[in-house]
């Protein structure tokens, strides 16, 4: 006969009335729009009788007791061993399915954002601050050819300001479509650009029309707050940078094309989210996305504390913003981000695509990095064209090493712990190793990404039980 127990853990969201209860080592949710107290009471009482059958009586019936089952609420005392699942980064060969390649096009901008992560000698001061054609073309064949037959390279026009190097651009384009696209006919390639768009070549939108080019864009709040926070350099009678920004989004989106908007969030707009979102939906982007305040620049230099956004604000922030219901969950980041992650027994793996080379960035002058926020950082350098050693082991292994580690240790009994594994791992790279990382800043980056984590799938939890109650076939 099996035997089973209850879970090791179980957590329990409790809100007038209503439970969510799961297996934060197995999360599969079940909602409880009455009864759940009753329910929680009947698995600590299971709980102490040890070693279960289905065989209860009265105690548990066998269809609540499968019920349970079915949930991971009790589970198998001795479950088999699963074997691992695939892993859908790599491909035979040990090739990538797909890769985003950032090129920084140059490592200039016209802008002067208060919270700018390019140091001045790791961007200002470099002795390359243009990319030419022949680091671009070497930079793609490079990563086209560490993906798989049937893969798919994003080609991310980065900077600095990209549109400074707009030539480049076309390009990068140009020798994609003509010359890569027939040596890898199998691979698909994409086009984006991370851009400040206060620049608008003549013929941007003919080549984005042609290409299917999408484009992000940084609108930090209102006119008022984003030209406070992200100015231009030289200001001048018309040197308002959401002016351009948003007069440049309207003709994007008025040929069809899609802008997503983005905004650091910083301590001067940590209390004006929702305004942030009311402001991207209004110039007429895709959704919103927000993304706190990284805090090293890419000269190892830490941001100065007070420009951090307060984590408890933020976090109050997203959850108005997700409440309003001004963005579908799917235009909303980092919701869209963890919607991805509720289904049956998601496990978590390495949080980002950085530690795997999935996101190189490849600077004017040739060195790759493993993520546009580590850029300058030399122990997560991932290669160098000039040496043709991309990736490097050793960096990929270190990162995966450093990502793995629990952010804190209360991370092991943290409900959570299995949907969020961890949150993104830059706060933990930029901080391993660097002896300028005040306590303070330390618990900034922890703070950070619980606030995210814990806010984000508190509310999606909740609002997933609701649809999955009264209507099963839109459930995630």
């Amino acid at each position: 006969m099996d035997h089973f127990r209850v879970a090791d853990a179980l957590a329990a969201l409790e809100r007038a009335g209503e439970h969510i209860l799961f297996n934060p080592g197995q999360v599969n949710p079940v909602f409880f729009p009455r009864g759940g107290e009753e329910a929680l009471a009947l698995l600590r009482t299971l709980r102490e009788m040890g070693r279960l059958t289905r065989n209860l009586g009265d105690i548990c019936p066998p269809h609540l007791f499968d019920f349970f089952l079915a949930h991971s609420l009790i589970v198998p005392i001795a479950p088999p061993t699963p074997a691992p699942g695939p892993c859908h980064c790599q491909s035979a060969g040990g090739l990538a399915s797909a890769r985003s390649l950032y090129l920084l096009l140059t490592h200039a901008c016209n802008q002067a954002c208060l919270y700018c992560l390019d140091g001045q000698s790791t961007y200002h001061e470099a002795p390359t601050l243009v990319m030419s054609a022949a680091v671009a073309r070497d930079a793609l064949r490079t990563i086209a050819e560490s993906i798989a037959v049937n893969g798919r390279m994003e080609v991310v026009f980065f900077g600095g300001e990209p549109l400074l190097n707009w030539p480049l651009a076309k390009e990068v384009i140009r020798y994609c479509e003509e010359e890569l696209k027939p040596a890898h006919p199998g691979q698909t390639f994409t086009y984006h650009f991370t851009t400040n768009l206060t620049l608008f070549p003549d013929d941007l939108i003919a080549l984005a029309r042609r290409h299917a080019i999408t484009f992000l864009v940084d609108i930090d709040g209102p006119a008022d707050l984003h030209d406070r926070i992200r100015p231009l350099k030289s200001s001048g009678r018309h040197g308002s940078s959401f002016r351009k920004s948003a007069d440049h989004i309207a003709r994007l989106r008025d040929a069809g094309l899609e802008v997503g908007l983005r905004a650091t969030v910083t301590s001067h707009n940590h209390h004006r989210l929702l305004e942030v979102t009311q402001t991207h939906k209004a110039l007429g982007g895709t959704g919103s996305a927000f993304v706190p305040l990284n805090a090293v620049d890419s000269d190892e230099w830490i941001m100065p504390l007070e420009l951090c956004p307060d984590p408890a604000l933020y976090a109050q922030g997203l959850r108005q913003v997700y409440r309003e219901r001004i963005w579908p969950v799917s235009a909303l980041f980092p919701f869209s981000e963890y919607l991805s992650r509720l289904r049956p027994d998601y496990r978590s793996g390495v949080a980002c695509g950085a530690p795997l080379g999935n996101t190189p960035v490849v600077t004017a002058d040739g060195r790759i990095f493993s993520c546009i926020y580590l850029v300058g950082i030399e122990r997560f350098t991932l290669g160098d064209l000039t040496r043709n050693d991309f990736p490097r082991p050793s960096v990929m292994a270190e990162m995966q090493e450093i990502a793995g580690r629990p952010t804190r240790p209360e991370c092991a009994d943290c409900d959570f712990r299995q949907l969020c594994g961890g949150g993104c791992p830059v706060g933990k790279f930029i901080i391993a190793g660097n002896p300028q990382a005040t306590p303070a800043i330390r618990r900034y980056t922890q703070d950070v990404v619980c606030a995210t984590s814990k806010t984000v799938l508190t509310e999606l939890l909740w609002e997933q039980a609701k649809v999955a109650w009264s209507n099963p076939s839109e459930a995630s």
